[in-house]
């Protein structure tokens, strides 16, 4: 990607995956929404395809379009899949900017990166709330289920953003709450799948890490729902207590009770213990 935007001579760039496709008015409508409001990014929604179903989003259900926003004015734009191909970017802002995909092994998780960058950095944003991407989520060579390395590659992708909050001023507690954010919510989605053995030191390094790019007393509850703002605190105090203590997602039973898959095996837990049950 980061060779094709090299190559790329007009005036916007835009990203399909080799195994997605689009709606066929899907580039004239967001080169039309981008030149009649001049911004850097213009964005569509995008329907999930899995086993043969389509699953429209409602990411930007509630948004008319043709409306141009501040990236603070849309936290949903950063918030669950980056879906940074279902957007059209302005070239010259993407070299004055200097964004780029990192350059890491394996294509893991470089978009949650970009689209960090993207949001972060852009002065305005327009929007179409009409699903023109379509894409796949059954793909299973996708790097999304390579499990365990899966989720220590998006530390690493993380890692590489440590410039990007740097680059914030720390007056902007807004923007840098939002960011640290959409950080928390990739180090969350999925991690009981992915780690098993690791999820201690997976754990104190996603701590470790949110200490870094923000620290706790610098962020806005104001900017995460009730329950996500508790389990933020917990992961940058108690990391190990995580697992048992966390609230988004889970009722009080599932704290006391669950049976799931955790590293590719069932496990049990009870009360904060956990079991591995046989496979069969």
């Amino acid at each position: 990607m980061n060779a094709g935007m090299a190559a790329a001579r007009g005036t916007y760039v835009g990203i399909v995956e080799p195994d997605d496709w689009v709606e066929p008015d899907m580039f004239s409508t967001l080169l039309r929404l981008a030149e009649e409001s001049g911004a850097d990014i213009a964005k569509a929604d995008y329907c999930g395809e899995k086993e043969l179903k389509s699953r429209p989003g409602r990411k930007y259900a509630d948004i008319v379009e043709g409306r141009v926003f501040a990236p603070t004015e849309l936290p949903q734009f950063l918030l669950g899949s980056p879906a940074i191909w279902s957007g059209i970017y302005r070239r010259e802002w993407l070299i004055e900017r200097g964004i780029r995909f990192s350059e890491t092994p394996r294509a893991s998780f470089q978009d949650l990166g970009f689209g960090m960058r993207t949001w972060a950095l852009a002065n305005r944003i327009v929007i179409t709330p009409r699903s023109l991407y379509h894409y796949r989520e059954d793909n299973p060579n996708s790097s999304v289920r390579r499990m365990e390395e899966g989720a220590w590659a998006v530390v690493r992708e993380v890692e590489l953003q440590q410039d990007l909050f740097d680059s914030i001023p720390a007056e902007d507690r807004v923007r840098r709450s939002l960011l640290l954010r959409r950080v928390f919510h990739s180090f969350q989605a999925d991690y009981r799948k992915r780690i098993s053995e690791t999820l201690p030191d997976y754990l104190t390094s996603c701590s470790e890490l949110m200490q870094r790019l923000c620290p706790l007393e610098e962020l806005v509850p104001s900017c995460f729902r009730k329950r996500e703002w508790h389990d933020v605190q917990l992961l940058y105090r108690r990391p190990l207590d995580y697992p048992y203590l966390r609230k988004g997602g889970t009722s009080t039973m599932q704290r006391i009770f669950s049976i799931r898959k955790e590293g590719g095996k069932r496990c049990l837990r009870l009360f904060g213990m956990r079991f591995t049950l046989p496979s069969n």
